[in-house]
Order: structure tokens, then sequence, then C-alpha cells
């Protein structure tokens, strides 16, 4: 399983998500930069800058996971 983290997270979490899968870093936050790295990944774990687009679904046919950490909720239009 590779996992796809597009802002850091607490260095604690990164641990133990390393104890089940690859983890990996988001080396931009374009839709282009994220559709790119989608492609290659089982799961994509965001914060606040992650925007998920179509786009980005589109070519993630590995993907089967997107969760925002934190708390409280965000909505976009």
């Amino acid at each position: 399983m590779r996992v796809l983290l597009l802002e850091p997270i607490h260095e604690d979490g990164v641990k133990l998500l390393q104890e089940v899968a690859e983890v990996v870093y988001a080396t931009g936050h374009s839709e282009e930069e994220i559709a790119a790295q989608a492609a290659e990944v089982d799961a994509i774990i965001t914060r606040n800058k992650g925007f998920i687009s179509e786009k980005v679904f589109e070519g993630a046919t590995r993907l089967k996971c997107v969760a925002r950490t934190g708390w409280g909720w965000t909505t976009s239009t």
C-alpha cells in the first residue's frame, strides 16, 4: 500500500502509517502535480490545502481512500 500526504502530519501519525504502508509526500500542490502522484497511490491524506479535483480522480485507478485530518468541516462550491 502506498499513501500520499498532501501536507505534513504529526510525526507519530507518519510512524503509524509507515508500519502498514509506504508514505510519500506531495511534490507540489497544483492539480497537475497531485494528479500525477495520485495515479501511483492507494490512499491520499490531506489537511487543508489538498483540493482533490475530478481530474485527480480520473487518473487515480489505484485509489481506495481519501481522508482529511483535523477537526471541523469545510465545504467548497
